[in-house]
């Protein structure tokens, strides 16, 4: 894809009303979920353009993903935020799961606040093993003396 990218932005370098080069850096830039990007080509070859069918039908296209992405990514952060206390209660509660459920919820995350919210799960678990490992231990010191 960067290659693509690339020999599209030399050829646009040259020719920057070469309205197919943009569609096509448009799709490339699709490709690698960079929507606004992406818009900006289309946009910018319609105007030089206006009639080109293509360049239209992928405007209206990255449109409405955008908006379906920003909705999601809106519900996406909200869903981590009010998961927050819940996973630290777990994380400290049980912190073995905890662990798990922090590192999987870092790895799947599709936007920062799943990932900080799993960095986040992952050091309360860590902080409640510590807590365990120290209870077992004054347990330990107490049944030895």
């Amino acid at each position: 894809m960067e290659q693509a990218e690339r020999y599209l932005c030399e050829a646009l370098d040259l020719d920057h009303e070469f309205t197919d080069a943009r569609l096509w850096l448009g799709f490339v830039y699709e490709q690698q979920h960079e929507p606004r990007k992406a818009l900006r080509q289309y946009q910018v070859g319609l105007t030089f353009d206006p009639q080109a069918a293509g360049l239209r039908q992928a405007l209206q296209q990255a449109q409405a993903g955008t908006q379906w992405e920003s909705t999601r990514a809106h519900k996406q952060i909200k869903g981590a935020r009010s998961r927050r206390i819940p996973n630290i209660v777990f994380a400290l509660l049980v912190p073995c799961g905890g662990f798990a459920m922090g590192l999987w919820e870092m790895a799947t995350a599709e936007v920062p606040e799943w990932r900080e919210l799993g960095m986040q799960t992952v050091l309360f678990a860590l902080a409640g093993m510590a807590g365990q490992f120290i209870l077992l231990l004054l347990i330990a010191l107490l049944i030895g003396s």
